[in-house]
């Protein structure tokens, strides 16, 4: 598999990869700690962890595009990819 490259807007429709699976969001900024980056992301849907309209915080390792998420025989698949964060504002 090649590695996906796609710059990253505001307001564009992600997923949190996390403990109670996939979250849908839209990514709406990114903060730098040192070298550590996070990605602020709305939640766009109630699931068993999250609320609509929240805002959370994740790494960016663990936020994927929603064209990077694939369903194949009942299982999600992430592809390959590598983001450009850098056009999402800092908060």
């Amino acid at each position: 598999m090649s590695v996906w490259d796609y710059a990253v807007k505001p307001g564009e429709l992600v997923f949190i990869d996390c403990f109670s699976g996939l979250v849908p969001g839209q990514a709406i900024g990114r903060v730098r700690e040192g070298t550590f980056e996070q990605i602020a992301v709305k939640v766009t849907a109630t699931t068993r962890a999250y609320r609509k309209g929240e805002v959370t915080w994740a790494g960016k390792n663990w936020v994927v595009h929603r064209s990077a998420v694939s369903v194949r025989n009942g299982h999600y698949r992430i592809r390959n990819h590598h983001y450009d964060w850098s056009a999402l504002p800092v908060l």
